[in-house]
């Protein structure tokens, strides 16, 4: 492989070459604050006055054919993007400045008369993904009307914007941007590598990257595909690499955390450590290195289409959807969790082929398992751990035999997750009975509240199975405090002092969940005067407070009754009661179980 360089300085580049943007590259990403910081570095150093060179980094490039003066850029193009741009501000600036603005022209593009002697332009710098080719147009044209792009071509509209207000904004003569102009194109430079294949000059951009210069592992592992590729495939290979960022960006996923979910919930990771675990710099040299579990070399679309499965399921999952719609399982995790929780993506990715029942099962456990080290507040960073050696072992449940997958499944059932919980029993029960709003975020004590509640409402009619806690978790159903939170004196005087209040309200035994309007009467009032606001609510956990319902010996009610407590008094004992009841309550609902 024989590779040239050249350091360029701007005016040389453009001057000398035509570059194109590929449609299989990465599109215009820079934002704003990029391009300002760009202007600015070039700027500060324009101000020293001692007119030295100023480096802005290096271009990796392949000639076109036998075209020596025409290059596809590999890596490299968000910079010379955003300097082709700069040229044409500064076309703009001076367009009332014919000589000035004609010797811009030439480093925006060439001209040439064709055989039925019209003008044909040529620019410098074609961009071929998306309809970023017609934005661009539009600005060499000087068409300043406001168009309706998004994505690449938007971007590339603001960077112009920005440019064009950044020369307005410092400096305050023609002159003095003319001198800016002149340090712009003879002192801004950058070294060009160049390559005679695609293949060599893919190969230099890793190699960039891995001396610490370059992108991230999502693009790495692109480029390394399109490695695999002959050039005539890459436009397909584009399209369906772009399905998959377009599906993690458009619902805000972080594409790196998703590589490391999706490696470690379908392939075996090994590491020193027997974490199982993948980290963001360990992406890209792993499945380098793992090319015989990957298979990215000899069938490089597949692993695309896997990735992309995996990319549309992982989204699917985040938002509490399965593959027929809501999940309610995956809506309590999230409703748990909170919206940034995604650790239950690895097992669930592993197990996204599995038959519906088993993966609501699957999904089902994996609650219990999230709720249980939140009370017993396990770092994240073990249960990830878990979750990704567990994931080995859910993918054997990938089988097209029903019977063989839901004894897959519980195998993993008894096999890891029942230990686990039970390990963690004695420590759940001390946490449990002293839990409260000084222990967990709101969202997670009224989770507890709603699923407590639920349970009881399904047990008081005889509804066997879970039920959605949507009508538990609307914004009109608050969590109440029995003692409550603002005490008027006398209530106060209670309690030894107002430290011992303070801990005795936020415990979750003085907490249930009330319809606003009813809360907003009960106000600061004594348990007495809300016992008769609490026997209208629909929560019969709330109802239950002062009074159960008396119906019959052996009914549904009646069993349910036995489980819960009423109280005529509530001090810092009948919360300490109440609180141990709910516990009682909790180890039916949260528990881990095998599919009969």
């Amino acid at each position: 492989m024989k590779i040239e360089n050249q350091k360029l300085t701007v005016k040389e580049a453009f001057k000398n070459y035509y570059y194109i943007v590929p449609p299989y590259q990465r599109d215009y990403v820079w934002q704003n604050k990029n391009v300002e910081q760009l202007l600015t570095d070039i700027h500060d150093e324009f101000q020293k006055g001692d007119q030295s060179e100023y480096f802005i980094g290096s271009t990796v490039a392949n000639r076109v054919g036998t075209d020596t003066a025409t290059y596809e850029v590999i890596d490299g193009q968000q910079r010379l993007t955003t300097l082709f741009l700069a040229l044409c501000a500064f076309k703009g600036f001076f367009k009332e400045q014919t000589d000035f603005s004609q010797l811009i022209q030439q480093l925006i593009s060439s001209a040439e008369i064709n055989e039925k002697g019209t003008i044909v332009k040529n620019p410098r710098l074609i961009l071929q993904y998306e309809d970023s080719f017609e934005t661009v147009q539009r600005i060499l044209d000087g068409d300043g009307t406001v168009d309706n792009s998004a994505g690449a071509s938007s971007r590339i509209r603001n960077a112009f914007d920005i440019i064009q207000k950044y020369l307005s904004a410092n400096f305050s003569t023609d002159d003095a941007v003319k001198e800016f102009y002149g340090y712009f194109t003879n002192k801004v430079s950058f070294i060009q590598i160049e390559t005679p294949s695609i293949n060599d000059a893919l190969k230099i951009f890793e190699t960039i990257n891995d001396r610490g210069i370059g992108l991230n592992p999502m693009d790495l592992l692109k480029n390394l595909i399109f490695r695999q590729l002959p050039k005539n495939e890459f436009n397909k290979v584009n399209a369906e690499w772009k399905v998959i960022r377009d599906a993690l960006d458009k619902n805000g996923m972080k594409p790196l955390r998703f590589l490391r979910y999706f490696l470690m919930a379908n392939y075996a990771i090994e590491d020193p450590k027997g974490t199982e675990t993948l980290y963001e710099d360990q992406l890209y040299p792993w499945i380098s290195e793992n090319d015989k579990k990957c298979n990215y070399s000899t069938e490089p679309m597949r692993f695309v289409k896997t990735i992309q499965k995996n990319a549309n399921a992982y989204v699917r999952f985040s938002r509490g959807e399965d593959n027929v719609g809501k999940n309610m399982y995956l809506e309590n995790i999230r409703y748990l969790g909170g919206g940034s929780f995604s650790l239950h993506l690895i097992p669930l990715l592993a197990g996204k082929d599995l038959y519906q029942d088993l993966f609501d099962h699957l999904a089902r456990q994996l609650e219990v398992l999230i709720f249980y080290y939140t009370v017993t507040r396990t770092s994240t960073k073990d249960f990830e751990s878990k979750f990704s050696k567990w994931a080995k072992r859910i993918r054997r449940t990938a089988n097209p035999s029903y019977n063989d997958a839901k004894a897959a499944l519980n195998e993993v059932i008894t096999t890891d997750f029942a230990p686990e919980i039970a390990r963690m029993q004695a420590d759940f029960e001390v946490q449990f009975v002293n839990l409260g709003l000084r222990s967990l975020q709101s969202y997670k004590v009224k989770y507890i509240l709603a699923k407590l509640a639920a349970y009881v409402d399904a047990e008081r009619i005889g509804q066997k199975g879970q039920v959605s806690l949507s009508p538990y978790l609307q914004k009109k159903i608050e969590i109440e405090h029995i003692l409550p939170q603002t005490p008027e004196d006398d209530l106060l005087k209670t309690f030894p002092d107002k430290d011992s209040y303070n801990i005795a309200k936020n415990r979750l035994g003085n907490l249930t969940l009330l319809e606003k309007p009813i809360n907003v009467v009960a106000g600061r009032q004594f348990f007495s005067a809300k016992a008769k606001l609490y026997a209208n609510s629909n929560f019969y956990i709330t109802r239950s407070l002062t009074a159960k319902d008396d119906v019959g010996l052996d009914t549904t009610i009646s069993r349910v009754n036995q489980k819960l407590l009423s109280f005529t008094d509530w001090n810092a004992e009948a919360i300490d009661k109440r609180q141990h009841m709910l516990f009682n309550l909790a180890k039916e609902i949260w528990k881990i179980e095998p599919l009969p």
